[in-house]
């Protein structure tokens, strides 16, 4: 599958400019074939699926870190057992929000395999329903 266009005047085309600034950041194509991809060296932490959604590999040990404060924002959704949170973005402070925790992704993803080379874990959110999710 292609990678959509992604608007620079779009919440996620503002994250992907603010974060294009960071140093050891990059784009490309999705890891997993849909949309576009932000990693660093260690690998795709952040995937855009569409202009409006975002899917973070945020690692499982600082999801249940975290758990209690993510699950008061009605922008994040969570899978059980999963790497990977989906996040929809559609203000500014939903961009400050991905902005924040992409820097944490990015000290907890260090050390770690690349999504794609991590066989056993699951991986971002593109296959599966956003259940429960706006839009």
């Amino acid at each position: 599958m292609s990678a959509p266009t992604i608007a620079g005047s779009s919440c996620a085309g503002r994250v992907i400019a603010l974060l294009s600034a960071w140093p050891g950041v990059r784009t490309a194509p999705a890891d997993c074939g849909v949309g576009v991809g932000v990693g660093t060296l260690t690998g795709q932490i952040l995937h855009f699926h569409d202009e409006a959604y975002a899917d973070l590999r945020l690692t499982r040990p600082v999801i249940d870190r975290m758990r209690e404060a993510l699950a008061h924002s009605r922008r994040i959704f969570m899978v059980p057992g999963d790497d990977w949170i989906g996040i929809r973005l559609e203000t500014p402070s939903d961009v400050a929000l991905l902005v924040t925790l992409v820097s944490v992704a990015i000290k907890a993803s260090l050390g770690l395999p690349s999504p794609v080379a991590a066989a056993a874990g699951p991986s971002c959110g593109a296959a599966r329903p956003r259940v429960g999710a706006p839009g």
